[in-house]
């Protein structure tokens, strides 16, 4: 059941109200946190989109593309499995 964002304030709040004191503290602490690390998630994903906008990662990036493929025609790499938890060469 997907319940709507006013559903889900009525609901937090009924829980948070029921707390005592001290525990409402740390339901306030805990939330200002999850709201700084969101602010920090969108403010360095804005800089990393400001800085791949630029003409000058896009040339370093397509270099980047081009070395690796010559590493690969050459023999210069290592083929890799890559699982759930570990990237090992094949």
């Amino acid at each position: 059941m997907v319940e709507t964002i006013p559903k889900l304030e009525e609901t937090l709040l009924d829980i948070v109200r029921q707390l005592p004191p001290d525990r409402q503290r740390q339901v306030v602490d805990f939330v200002r946190f999850l709201e700084l690390e969101t602010y920090r998630e969108n403010e360095s994903d804005a800089k990393w989109e400001t800085l791949f906008a630029t003409q000058a990662s896009e040339d370093f990036l397509n270099k980047m593309v081009v070395k690796a493929r010559e590493d690969i025609k050459i023999g210069r790499t290592t083929a890799i499995h890559i699982s759930e938890d570990e990237l090992k060469p094949e």
